[in-house]
């Protein structure tokens, strides 16, 4: 051996020495595992509250662990644990405190304001009669249609030819207005129409109503300018004439004919004194 380094060294060979000392390797401690260590601790206490509960789960919490979602109940508030995704060994698994719903706190706001309001809306009604509200409901409210019972005598009449003075119209002894002229024919006084009869010759008669008994019939026209129902002017004509056929004009009330009236010079009937005189 001693031969060999001296050679070597007469031959200017750098000789190194490396000594290798093998350690051996420490056996790893197991790893723990975090996740099955966190599931158990919670499964503990979920056991622990069900069995203090009774042993009822609900549908959401079998969904739950399916999906690898854990609920615990920490200090009375919920919370929910996902280990749905895989973890590293040095993961730490965080959880979140869910909202708390606000419908609750909505609801009961809401229907404190509804009470509110048809408190302040009982009492506008109860001291205030004018109020929008009532005067809304009155317009609601059926209208009833004041009824005209004025007399024949409380009205005043216009012209049945209205500005045509040249007709010339005749007043029988029992109170008929009659004439034969070319032109418009006018009702008398305000009313409305009540009736419309179409004669076998082609004319018509018109029934104007002037109040509750006080109403008129206008016979022989050859044209209506209105219909059943419409109301009508006295100094509006109401249908027209061709000239052919002689138009009357008779005036009742409670249904008994008027002749106690007589014609003025622009051809108005007037009251007589003695209005009560009728045949």
């Amino acid at each position: 051996m001693n031969e060999e380094i001296e050679y070597a060294e007469m031959l200017e060979i750098p000789v190194s020495t490396v000594n290798v000392v093998k350690k051996k390797r420490k056996s790893k401690a197991p790893k723990k595992d975090v996740q099955k260590s966190l599931i158990d601790q919670v499964n503990e206490k979920i056991n622990a509250r069900a069995f203090d509960k009774g042993d009822e789960s609900s549908a959401q919490e079998q969904t739950e662990k399916a999906e690898g979602v854990q609920t615990v109940a920490i200090a009375n508030e919920n919370y929910r644990f996902d280990f749905s995704e895989p973890e590293t060994e040095d993961a730490v698994k965080t959880f979140v405190k869910p909202k708390k719903s606000k419908s609750a706190a909505f609801l009961t706001a809401e229907f404190a304001l509804a009470c509110a309001l048809c408190g302040g809306i009982f009492l506008t009604n109860v001291f205030v009669s004018d109020s929008a509200i009532n005067t809304f409901f009155r317009s609601l409210a059926p209208k009833t249609e004041a009824v005209d019972d004025r007399e024949f005598s409380e009205f005043t009449l216009a012209s049945v030819v209205g500005g045509h003075t040249s007709a010339e119209i005749s007043v029988s002894e029992t109170g008929v207005l009659s004439f034969t002229a070319k032109g418009c024919v006018y009702p008398v006084a305000d009313g409305e129409v009540s009736e419309i009869i179409q004669n076998a010759d082609g004319s018509i008669d018109l029934r104007v109503n002037y109040s509750k008994d006080f109403y008129g019939v206008l016979s022989g026209l050859n044209e209506s300018y209105y219909a059943v129902g419409d109301e009508v002017k006295g100094n509006v004509p109401v249908g027209y004439s061709t000239g052919e056929t002689e138009v009357k004009v008779m005036l009742f009330s409670d249904g008994e004919l008027l002749n106690c009236f007589t014609l003025d010079e622009e051809n108005r009937p007037v009251w007589t004194k003695d209005e009560t005189a009728q045949p």
